[in-house]
């Protein structure tokens, strides 16, 4: 082989073990989903966002801050702030649940129940899956996974949550008439 192609094949290599680092992000589901609420969530105050499971020996409460740094202001339009506190009187509707190595059958839909089931542990992958829930009604949910991460703070795991946040509340939704609020203006 050419030292050229090498190089190029080297490159295309590196490039994908690179992705493969920063971890994956599904097709999110987005049902009726509008952009739109995201004015009123923003008009609210911080959206509360619940963590389910720890996949780090570390306290949960490092879990949560990193969830929440990650995600706040990482959507398109209106930048929304997560917050594990309930801010204000409390009555929106609307809040995250973002949960860590889901057991088996634990999906974007179930995190919206009040019991959702139980998030994992430790493991070797990271798998994270978070679901925008209109009280019990799934609004939008997407899962991601990186191949490990060293904590709640590294860096692939908080570039993961971001690309997760975007997806969550899309620039508009091609499923409902109108395409829904367009913040690409």
């Amino acid at each position: 082989m050419p030292s050229l192609e090498r190089s190029a094949l080297g490159l295309v290599l590196a490039g994908g073990l690179a992705a493969c680092a920063q971890g994956s992000v599904d097709s999110p589901y987005v049902g009726s989903y509008d952009p739109a609420i995201v004015d009123y969530v923003v008009s609210r105050g911080a959206m509360y966002t619940e963590v389910l499971g720890n996949p780090f020996s570390t306290p949960l409460e490092e879990v949560e801050s990193a969830v929440t740094r990650a995600m706040s202001g990482a959507n398109p339009g209106q930048p929304i702030r997560f917050s594990t506190e309930l801010e204000g009187d409390g009555r929106s509707p609307y809040r995250l649940v973002v949960a860590f190595n889901p057991a088996p059958g634990l999906s974007g839909y179930n995190l919206c129940l009040d019991e959702p089931g139980e998030a994992g542990v430790a493991a070797q992958q990271v798998r994270v899956i978070a679901a925008f829930c209109a009280g019990e009604r799934r609004e939008t949910s997407v899962s991601g996974r990186l191949p490990q991460a060293s904590g709640p703070n590294d860096p692939a795991l908080g570039e993961l949550l971001r690309r997760m946040t975007v997806e969550l509340f899309p620039r508009n939704n091609p499923d409902v008439p109108g395409g829904g609020a367009d913040f690409n203006t």
